[in-house]
Formats: structure tokens, sequence, C-alpha cells
């Protein structure tokens, strides 16, 4: 559990406060952790991913936003079940705001 804290933590803190070039492999740190653990952390980190992505979103260049659009479509089936890694909502979510809308309208 320690470890599950200091991660949310390292999203929370860290993440916001990196330069724009470190913030993609800091997600796909996230990413990975999520996918290939999954619980309990993309239940965890779904609680700060959404504003936590949509803050660096709106921070970076054009080419890390078309990385990050990848990513987030690879979290629609990333969960073990195939389903959405971090839930419904928050998949819905992310992807209405950052405005891709990747086939769920």
């Amino acid at each position: 559990m320690l470890l599950t804290n200091y991660l949310c933590l390292l999203g929370i803190l860290f993440l916001p406060q990196v330069p724009p070039w470190m913030k993609l492999p800091a997600f796909y740190v996230l990413d990975a952790v999520s996918k290939n653990v999954f619980e309990p952390y993309a239940s965890k980190f779904s609680a700060f991913v959404v504003p936590l992505f949509l803050d660096t979103f709106s921070q970076v260049d054009h080419s890390t936003r078309s990385k990050m659009e990848e990513m987030l479509v690879t979290w629609r089936t990333g969960a073990p079940s195939g389903k959405e890694l971090f839930g419904v909502a928050t998949q819905v979510s992310l992807e209405w705001m950052d405005g891709t809308c990747h086939g769920w309208m």
C-alpha cells in the first residue's frame, strides 16, 4: 500500500511540476503500471487522472498531444477485462474534454 500511495503522490505532486517535455514519459509510467498491475493502481489513479491529463494536454506541443491521444485510445480496453482502464466515466470525460471524441459519439 505504501508504494501505491507514493505513486499517487508522484502523479499529483510531481507531474504538474515537471517541464512539458518530461510529462509524456511520466504518463507512460502511469499507463504501464495501471495496465500491467491494474489493482490497486488503476482505481487510485482514476481519482486524479482527468485533471492531470487535461492540464498536461494543455501544456505540451502538438506532437506530444498526438501521443497522448494515442495513449488515451488504448485506455478504452486497457483493463484486464478488456474494458476501460480507469472506468467509463473517466474515459468519456477525457475524450470529450480533450476534444478528440474518438468514436464515442
